[in-house]
Parts: structure tokens; sequence; C-alpha cells
């Protein structure tokens, strides 16, 4: 089992994360540890519900 990490730090939209959650979903199914470092978690939060 691979421990990923994916960071977004720059950027005003949530289009990288949105983009990167179904890569996250298919690593975890793999039996992977995929985690996000967010900085703004709680706009990221009310855009993804």
């Amino acid at each position: 089992m691979a421990k990923i990490e994916f960071a977004w730090e720059l950027g005003a939209g949530t289009g990288h994360v949105t983009t990167l959650l179904p890569i996250a979903a298919a690593m975890k199914a793999r039996g992977h540890d995929a985690r996000f470092f967010l900085r703004d978690f709680p706009r990221i939060e009310a855009a993804l519900g």
C-alpha cells in the first residue's frame, strides 16, 4: 500500500482539487492511502459538499 499526498496551495478556484478527487478515489479503491493537504478547507468543503 502506497501513501499518496495531494497538496493544493496556489490558485483561487477549486478546479485542481475536483480534478484530483477521482484519481484519489481510484487509488483508495486499490488499497492506497490518499490524502489531501488544502490551504482553504472551509471553501473547499463548501464547494464539494
